[in-house]
């Protein structure tokens, strides 16, 4: 049997394959951590703890237009065996994009390609606070400080349970996609309680009061945690590759001058940044 795909003429291409050279996702996890009891029924522990996630899964588009210019024009090999003139192409226009992508016959969008190339990493300060239950009461307060950072955030792929983020803008800038993961939170804290409330005196004074007001305690949890991180992005951007939909998405430079002093100083109204 044919196992190859079929191409229909006058339709792209699409699907997502598998890179060969796959390799097999894994983590590095590390931790240290010290206690120390600050009375009889007080402990107080401090952690670091780290992540480090190698050969992970992501998408790439590997059907995205290449760039052309004068001095590095792209020379389109079906074209030019069908000795057409517009073989030898030397702008960039959203027009032309499926003529400068490196697969031809295959979908820009739609051609795409499961690599094991991601990377992430987790760093966090733990801290927690824990009085036993004594005199009636117990708890347990936590918080974490703590940074993730990936170059390709994402969930479950396709029902496939295959863990997979897409990339943003240009396929091949793993720089550009590098930043805080997009389920970061870097502060979270936690605090939980049990309280033995203590029986009144009208307790003790029949049957039905010993029922109704004897073990009663309150407990609960109290979870504070920032909120996550945004992505300012320009969704127009990819066009120039032939992107659109989410890989279209780009994120945007300074601009000339500009640093990140300048562009959180002086924000006008309804502004993130300054964009002057």
């Amino acid at each position: 049997m044919n196992k190859f795909p079929i191409f229909v003429p006058g339709v792209d291409l699409t699907t997502t394959v598998f890179d060969r050279h796959l390799r097999t996702p894994y983590f590095h996890q590390y931790n240290m951590s010290v206690q120390y009891r600050v009375r009889t029924d007080l402990l107080l522990e401090v952690a670091y703890v780290g992540t480090r996630g190698l050969n992970l899964f992501r998408n790439v588009g590997i059907n995205q237009a290449r760039l052309a210019s004068p001095q590095h024009p792209i020379i389109n090999e079906v074209l030019r065996a069908l000795n057409l003139p517009e073989d030898v192409i030397t702008t960039n226009t959203p027009a032309n994009a499926q003529l400068r992508a490196p697969f031809q016959g295959a979908s820009i969008i739609g051609f795409a390609q499961s690599q094991t190339t991601a990377q992430s990493s987790y760093n966090s300060l733990q801290i927690s606070l824990t009085k036993r239950l004594s005199k009636g009461l117990q708890l347990l307060g936590s918080y974490t400080y703590a940074k993730s950072i990936d170059n390709a955030s994402g969930g479950v792929s396709g029902g496939a349970g295959v863990d997979s983020g897409p990339i943003l803008g240009n396929q091949h800038d793993n720089r550009a996609n590098r930043g805080v993961s997009d389920f970061d939170r870097t502060h979270r804290f936690v605090l939980s309680y049990l309280w033995d409330l203590s029986r009144p005196a009208l307790a003790a004074k029949s049957t039905a009061g010993r029922l109704l007001f004897s073990d009663w305690q309150v407990a609960g949890i109290i979870t504070a945690m920032s909120g996550m991180p945004i992505d300012i992005v320009d969704s127009g951007a990819g066009s120039f590759y032939g992107l659109n939909a989410a890989n279209a998405l780009a994120r945007p430079n300074y601009a000339s001058g500009a640093t990140r002093g300048t562009a959180t100083r002086n924000i006008p109204p309804g502004y993130f940044f300054n964009p002057l």
